[in-house]
């Protein structure tokens, strides 16, 4: 019985030590864009989305006016070349009774961003943007 005990501890310490090694690989990094397409309409905005650990912040500014909103991520999926800022970021995220899907695509012809907002499922708006500039931390 002693035997099945240390096997058990040493299998958690395996697999934290596992979530510890997999959260620490994880990116983060500050993208800029001027521009935001919701509902078929252009907007321009000055924003900048800041990507720190679990946790996502789109600051924004518009004719003097400005805003800042942080969402937690909650599931994330990086397969990114941070030389060449290339390949797909993925993340799930919330924020009050809203559940986000940020996907994120780099290629040799720029960046590009996809946000959607649902509330209990169903979609209520999609944000695409331009990225203009990315930065690593």
């Amino acid at each position: 019985m002693n035997t099945i005990y240390k096997y058990l501890i040493v299998l958690l310490l395996v697999f934290s030590a596992s979530d510890m090694v997999a959260q620490s690989n994880t990116m983060d990094y500050t993208f800029t864009f001027d521009k935001v397409t919701v509902g078929g309409q252009e907007i321009n905005v000055n924003s900048a989305m800041i990507k720190n650990d679990n946790t996502m912040v789109w600051n924004q500014s518009n004719n003097g006016a400005s805003d800042s909103t942080s969402y937690t991520i909650t599931s994330a999926s990086e397969d990114w070349n941070e030389t060449n800022s290339t390949g797909t970021l993925h993340y799930e995220m919330s924020f009050e009774t809203y559940e986000l899907d940020l996907t994120i695509l780099g290629n040799t012809t720029g960046i590009t961003a996809t946000l959607v907002f649902s509330e209990n499922g169903l979609e209520e708006a999609t944000y695409t943007f331009n990225i203009n500039t990315i930065s690593y931390q």
